[in-house]
């Protein structure tokens, strides 16, 4: 972000565990991931985030144990 308030502080800490999916999103690839809540009730803040599902940016599905937050 290119914000005076946000230093380069990572927001979330992304660990590729797959080859693969390392030499896809090399250089310009794009990983598109969706979170959800976990945790915490509708009143409250979330406990956490937990990875949802991932795509590349053609659309291929990424399996979940291919990467971690």
């Amino acid at each position: 972000m290119a914000n005076a308030r946000w230093p380069a502080t990572p927001l979330y800490t992304l660990s590729i565990n797959s080859a693969e999916l390392a030499k896809a999103i090399a250089g310009d690839g794009v990983l598109n991931v969706r979170l959800k809540l976990r945790g915490g009730g509708k009143h409250e803040g979330p406990e956490s985030f937990e990875l949802s599902d991932a795509c590349l940016q053609d659309g291929t599905p990424v399996p979940p144990d291919a990467f971690n937050v």
